[in-house]
This record gives C-alpha cells, structure tokens and sequence, in this order.
C-alpha cells in the first residue's frame, strides 16, 4: 500500500461558535480543537516515521534491516551458513557464504561464487558477489544520475549530492561536460569558451561587482548579436592603474577618471586612430562640435594648457611658437602686460591673418605712458563708418611720388589730408594733390613750408 496520506483539520469549532453557525453545541469548543491538534500532530508523525521504513509499494525501505536489526535467533540461523571474513581483500581466496565489508558506504556482500579475488568491482560484475546490506553514510558519495528519454513534468531525478571538499557536480549534455560545480564557484570546464546565454535566449541583467577575463582574453561589450561595442584591454605588465566611471546626483555631472592601487599620480590619455580627430562635443541630442584635436604627422611640439592658484592662467607650447590662425575675437578688448597672460615658453606669439577687437587695446598698465605699436612701411589705422561699409584711412605711411615712408593723415579722397616730408627739393602739384596739404622740409634749401594745393595751384606759408 502506499503511504497513508496525513491527517487534515477540515473544521474549526471555535470559529463555527464565533460565526453563529448552526448545530453549534455548548461544549468547550476550543478544547476540541486543542485535541484534534493533539490527534493530526500524532497521526502526521507517525506516518512520517513509517515513510522511513515502508516504500511507497509497500515493501520495506531500502538498506533499512541491518545485521543489528535482526534478531539473535535469526542471526543464529544465519551463523549456521555464513561466515563473516572482515574487510575484503585482494588475492584472497573466498567460498560460497563468506561475508566481508568493502567500499565507502561499508557495504556488506555474500559470496556467491567460490573465487580467488582479485579487482572487486570486476569480481562483483562476473557474479561472484551480492548485496548483502549498506549502512548509509552521514555524508552520501557523489551520485550521477543519468536520464534517458524526455522528461516529463512527472520525471523525478534523485538529489546530486556533493562526495565531500574535493567533489564537484557536472551538468552534462550529450555525454558532453558543459558546466560544474566546484566549492565554492560555478565553472565552465574549459577556460573562455563557454557563454551564458544566446543571441536568441539573452540574459536581461547581470548583478555582479567584478566581471573576469580570466588568464586570457579581453572583456567586450557587444549588441546587437554579438556586434562588439567596447572592450577593454590589459596593459603591458602587471596593471595596477585602471580607468573608473562615476555617476552624479540630479544637476551634476558623471566622471571618467584614473584609478589606482599604487601610484598617487596618474595620467589619462585619449587616443584617436591613425589620422582621426579627437573631437568634443556638446547637446547629444543635437550635436555641435566645440573643440577639435588634428592629427598631425610626426608632431614634436604641442600646445600646453596650465592653470594657476591666484596666477595667470597660461596657454603655452612644449617648442618653438603658438600660431592662432585665421583670427582671434576678443569679445571686450585686449591688455597687454597685464593680467590675463597669453604666453609661450618660447619664441614670439604668431596671430594670423587678423585679430578683431570688440573695444579697446591698451598697452602697459598706464597706457598714455608706455608701450609702442608698429606697423609695416604700408600698413595704417583706419576708422570704420557707422553702417560698417567703409574705412577712413586717418595715419598711413605710403610712397607719394616715388618717395616712401611719406606720413599722411586722412585719406585721398575725403576730408583734410595732411602729408610731412623731408626730401630736397620743392613739392610739385605731383606731389601735393587738389585739397591736400603737406609740410614740406626742403634739405637742400633749409626751408620749410606748409603748402596747400588749391585747385591745382600750389599755396605756401614759410616757417621760422
């Protein structure tokens, strides 16, 4: 017969007596449920202790009689046909009822065939031993359990129990290993060839504080089926300096900066590939360039950024000048020799082709009393109108007339023009055209005049 099945309580008197129900006696209604507690615990025990002696077709349990279970007469029947020999021995000879103890789990086996031993197993396997009794060991040998056939939702495999610190389970398909349990981790049997997961049965999320090459490989991240979207590498030697990810609370920034187990100061490189630009940007929604790295081949020299505590900030170079190309707009005006600083650490500072000032240029700290601004032999100050269409040229240094360097205030063309020459001889309408005046010096003659050209019509005032 099978187990019996435990023993139920299907109705609380108590609760019937609470809820009015009808039939409801006044006895102690409580008290009876104390006592069909009392019976359930009783009956439930006892068919949990008979399901350790009884299986569930009703024979007897295996491995359950022992010989101290049987009785001593029943042991005097026995006496009289076996022959208890101990512990089995190889290169032993056994007869028929001979008795010994082997294995593990000290199992006793009867003799059956008169032999001489020689491998137990291999003896056992020809017949020449039976089972004759086991006694279950407190810590069970690693069982494998082999399934043959699909299972179903009603397929039971029995418990893989662990044989002990050295024993490990072994999940198999196909005959094949694939993963094992050994203390204390989860393995592959092979090293960086087994995945979790598929591109078509994905793992969601994976919770863990350290993620693991092992002895070869790199870590990737990849997408998309496998298309690799990060990976990271190990550096040359033993690494002790690695990269860290930060994130930020609501309205900060994240971080990407240097980690490390034993240097205090560490650098960061960014690299881009073969010639490629290393480029920062803003608005991932919309992106918009704001800073560009070039490549440049076989570069020697770099530009430097230093900041400073209570200083001048500097933007310098490792060699030779800074060149800023093609021009520099300063938004409110520019000082020299005072705070802020653009420098370099050596050579001259290159601006080119033009530098465009929203306000002011001052030089010196007291400008009215220092500082000098030199142009080319044809360079000039020139003032733009209001509507920004046209410049007044107001000091130019030109070549009138074959003779250079000539100083002219104004322009050709509009307004007063004023030239000073030194040079011998007197001027000519050549040299002095209609509406234009000049101080002429005449080196040859001693003379200086100033001169005006009234229609063609050369007008002079001498000088003493």
């Amino acid at each position: 017969m099978a187990t019996p099945a435990p023993y139920v309580i299907i109705t609380s008197f108590a609760q019937d007596q609470a809820n009015n129900v009808a039939g409801r006696s006044t006895v102690r209604t409580d008290r009876i449920d104390a006592e069909f507690q009392n019976i359930a615990l009783s009956v439930n025990a006892t068919i949990t202790n008979l399901g350790l002696i009884q299986r569930s077709d009703g024979a007897l349990a295996n491995n359950i009689v022992t010989m101290g279970s049987l009785a001593a007469s029943l042991l005097a029947l026995f006496g009289q046909n076996l022959k208890a020999r101990g512990l089995w021995l190889t290169g032993t000879v056994y007869a028929a009822n001979d008795v010994v103890e082997t294995g593990a789990t000290a199992a006793s086996y009867v003799c059956l065939v008169p032999h001489t031993s020689g491998v137990f197993a291999t003896d056992r396997a020809n017949g020449d031993w039976m089972l004759f009794g086991a006694t279950v060991s407190a810590t069970p040998s690693f069982t494998t359990v082999s399934v043959t056939g699909a299972l179903t939702a009603a397929s039971v495999i029995s418990a893989i129990l662990d044989s002990g610190a050295t024993g490990q389970i072994v999940f198999r398909v196909g005959g094949l290993n694939y993963w094992q349990i050994t203390n204390p981790n989860l393995l592959p049997t092979t090293d960086n060839v087994s995945s979790i997961g598929s591109a078509g049965a994905r793992v969601v999320a994976v919770f863990t504080t350290i993620i693991d090459s092992g002895t070869v490989g790199v870590v990737s991240i990849k997408v998309n089926n496998g298309e690799t979207i990060a990976d990271f590498n190990r550096g040359a030697g033993v690494t002790t300096n690695w990269i860290s990810f930060q994130g930020s609370i609501t309205g900060g920034a994240v971080s990407i900066f240097p980690s490390g187990s034993v240097d205090t100061n560490i650098g960061l490189n960014l690299y881009s590939r073969g010639t490629g630009t290393v480029s920062f940007l803003t608005n991932i929604a919309t992106p918009v360039t704001q800073l560009q790295v070039l490549h440049t081949a076989l570069a020697t020299r770099n530009v430097t950024i230093t900041g400073s505590n209570g200083g001048n900030p500097t933007i310098g170079v490792t060699g030779g000048s800074l060149a800023i190309t093609p021009a520099v707009v300063f938004g409110a005006g520019i000082t020299l020799g005072v705070s802020p600083t653009i420098a370099v650490a050596s050579g001259s500072l290159a601006i080119t082709p033009d530098v465009v000032m929203a306000a002011t240029l001052s030089i010196g700290t007291t400008p009215a009393l220092s500082g000098t601004i030199r142009l080319p032999d044809s360079g000039s100050i020139s003032f733009r109108n209001n509507i920004n269409t046209a410049d007044l040229e107001t000091l130019a240094s030109v070549t009138i007339n074959g003779f250079a360097r000539v100083t002219r205030l104004g322009s050709g063309g509009a307004g007063v023009v004023w030239s000073a020459r030194v040079v011998s001889g007197i001027p000519t309408t050549s040299d002095i055209v209609a509406g234009q005046c000049a101080l002429w010096r005449d080196s040859t003659g001693s003379t200086t005049k100033l001169y005006y050209n009234n229609g063609g019509t050369l007008q002079s005032v001498a000088l003493t």
